[in-house]
């Protein structure tokens, strides 16, 4: 880590460091400040966020959902944040049969499969089996759960 700060900030200066020539007006000699380009579309007007072009009800951006709206369409991500978040009580009450259940969703939909096995070495038996059989239920429930 020493090493790396040096090199990160030499790059930074030598890139902050480029010289490019300053447009100006040529009939004042003042410089000329480019035009912001537009990216995208326009923000919509109150109560349109939620609208496409043709006045239809579009679907939300998954970045505007929480961790729970997103593990339950099968975001593997969220799942692995919400088993994080379980297993370490940051920002829910500490529970690692819903840690469990989390980590194993997510490794089903692709992550990796260590998170379960490692939060059941913390857990007894009859909890393991508890968090498998909510982690049924949970998938019959909603089988959007899984990202097939």
């Amino acid at each position: 880590m020493r090493k790396l700060i040096p090199i990160l900030i030499g790059l930074l200066v030598v890139g902050c460091g480029k010289n490019q020539p300053e447009k100006t007006n040529e009939s004042n000699n003042t410089p000329v400040i480019p035009a912001k380009k537009k990216v995208g579309k326009e923000t919509p007007s109150k109560g349109d966020e939620n609208k496409t072009e043709n006045n239809e009800e579009s679907p939300r951006s998954r970045w505007d959902m929480s961790y729970e709206e997103r593990a339950a369409i099968g975001d593997k991500r969220a799942q692995l944040e919400l088993g994080s978040q379980y297993m370490d009580g940051f920002e829910r009450d500490k529970d690692l049969i819903k840690s469990y259940v989390w980590f194993s969703l997510a490794a089903t939909n692709g992550l990796s499969n260590s998170f379960p096995k490692w939060v059941a070495g913390k857990m007894t038996s009859e909890d393991i089996d508890k968090a498998k059989i909510l982690l049924k239920e949970m998938i019959k429930n909603n089988p959007k759960l899984i990202n097939k």
